[in-house]
Order: C-alpha cells, then structure tokens, then sequence
C-alpha cells in the first residue's frame, strides 16, 4: 500500500513540475538544463585529464570542439577529434626521457659530484 501511495504523489508532482516547464520562459528551462549538466562535464573533463600521457590532446579536443569552429562546412565536433588525434601523435613521436639519466642540477647549485669533492678533507 505503500509504494502505491508514493507512485500516486509521484504521478500527481509529475503533473504539477510539467506544468510549470510549460509556463516557463524557454531560457529558464535552458539554464536549468545547463546547470544541471555541470556535473556531468566535470566528472567528464576530470577523468579526461587524469592521465599525463593524454591530458593535452584531451583538453586540446575539448577546446576546438567547445569552440564550435566550422570549416568546409564541418563542424566543431570532427575539428576536435582532429586536432586531439594531431596533438598525440605530435607527443607520442617524442623520444622518452631515460629514467636512468640524473635531473640537471639547479644553476646556483654545483652538481653532486662537486659537491661531494668539495666536502672531502684530504
């Protein structure tokens, strides 16, 4: 008995909420809309950038498509998948740093070989 009782209050708010989107303004029911969708794009960008490897081509793509760019009568849409798909082959192409190299030492710092020298009492 219940959930019937839930189903009928659902039913019967269903009806109220869709006569308010009738009576509203289309650019109040577009605003809510888009806010609503905030929450999906964050989730989306995040998970989109979270790999280093990939994190400019994903913003890359994100930027030419939101950007709604047309050529040759093409939309945004196909520029994006373009430009992330140049953007990852231009940083897949570079050779990888070897792990094994030590990072250069700061410039007003002297390397650890001359410093250890440098300690040294003979």
């Amino acid at each position: 008995s219940a959930p019937r009782a839930g189903l009928a209050v659902l039913g019967l708010g269903a009806g109220v909420a869709t006569a308010l989107v009738a009576v509203a303004p289309p650019i109040l029911i577009e605003a809510v809309a888009g806010l609503a969708l905030l929450g999906a794009l964050a989730t989306a960008l995040a998970s989109a950038v979270t790999d280093p490897a990939t994190r400019e081509a994903a913003v890359v793509t994100f930027v030419v498509t939101a950007s709604g760019v047309t050529l040759v009568g093409v939309g945004g849409a196909f520029w994006g998948l373009v430009a992330g798909c140049l953007m990852l082959l231009l940083f897949h192409r570079r050779p990888p740093a070897a792990p094994d190299q030590p990072a250069p030492a700061a410039p007003d710092q002297p390397a650890p070989a001359a410093r250890e020298r440098s300690t040294r009492v003979p």
